[in-house]
């Protein structure tokens, strides 16, 4: 599998309409729920919409309704859908973490699903409560389980002297998930020691930004971004780590985007980091969050005597509209 999550476009339409149709998934009574259903170019302009491709080929979807049913802050899971021949890869789920980050990005809250009953299984699996139903009404003869997804709370805020040990602690985890596999074990066990000291006096005088990310309160996520010392007038994102723990909620992905914020409000035009070349999930991440590669490569030693290949990204910070 090539798998790939993009934005849906205008175009996207037609193949999405087609996809809801024939769903294999609302064959016998449930037919009448979806045949005349239609996503054209004006509802995916309106809601946000996300595709996943396999090779190219559509493998599913979802949109959400924002405002939907509930309260301010709260979206609406209109469409999810896994095409017949993609179903049991793991789709769904992979759709519904890009939904979580995504709607953190979005900053809800909280997910509305009116459910196909044959799935709520699916929804309660990936942490959806049941809180209702919707009665049988019109076509659709049969009631529908009422769910909502509850979103962790992410803030992101300024390190203070006191929250050394905690992105120590963040940067060992997730130093030993992403990098630890690269050394020798006795080597790899040392960095990781390390980093769980490294940032007391760091974060006392910090030079640059130091920026921490909260999940429900629990620290998950930091960025440190400096001056470059190669690229004049630009800053470097010279460290960005998220502890494994906070993969996939959508906490990264809210601390990327106050860093480029707050780095944008101190007038800086551009950013660039470095990151290893083979950390595909990295390198997805970084993509996603706007960065695009430079082209240029260099070699970091850790201090093993046995350099990594390194690749540079960076991204255009847009001036804010007034």
């Amino acid at each position: 599998m090539n798998l790939k999550i993009r934005a849906a476009v205008a175009a996207d339409g037609p193949a999405l309409t087609r996809l809801v149709r024939t769903s294999a998934a609302y064959d016998g009574e449930y037919r009448a729920m979806i045949s005349e259903q239609t996503i054209d170019a004006a509802y995916l302009e309106k809601n946000p919409a996300r595709v996943v491709e396999d090779d190219g080929q559509l493998a599913g979807f979802y949109t959400l309704l924002i405002p939907g049913r509930g309260e301010p802050g709260e979206g609406e899971l209109d469409y999810l859908f896994v095409a017949d021949d993609q179903q049991g890869a793991g789709i769904g789920r992979l759709l519904m973490t890009d939904l979580r980050r995504e709607a953190a990005r979005l900053g809800l809250r909280r997910i509305h699903i009116v459910s196909h009953p044959p799935s709520e299984g699916f929804y309660l699996a990936v942490g959806a409560r049941r809180v209702g139903v919707r009665p049988a009404r019109g076509r659709v003869t049969w009631s529908q389980p009422i769910l909502v997804l509850d979103l962790p709370k992410i803030e992101v805020r300024r390190a203070t002297p006191g929250d050394g040990a905690a992105i120590g602690v963040v940067h060992a985890a997730s130093w030993e998930a992403a990098y630890a596999p690269f050394f020798d074990k006795d080597f790899a066990a040392g960095e990781i020691a390390s980093r769980l000291t490294r940032w007391h006096e760091r974060v006392t005088d910090p030079q640059g930004l130091i920026l921490l990310a909260e999940q429900d309160g629990r620290p998950l996520a930091f960025s440190w971004a400096v001056p470059s010392s190669q690229r004049a007038g630009l800053a470097e994102i010279y460290s960005f780590y998220a502890h494994p723990d906070g993969w996939g909620s959508g906490v990264a992905a809210a601390l990327m985007a106050e860093t480029l914020g707050q780095l944008r409000a101190e007038g800086l035009t551009a950013v660039h980091l470095w990151t290893l070349r083979d950390t595909p999930q990295s390198r997805r991440f970084y993509e996603k969050s706007g960065f695009r590669e430079t082209g240029a490569t260099t070699e970091r030693d850790f201090g093993d005597g046995a350099p990594l290949p390194q690749v540079e990204y960076e991204v255009a910070l847009m001036p804010r509209m007034p």
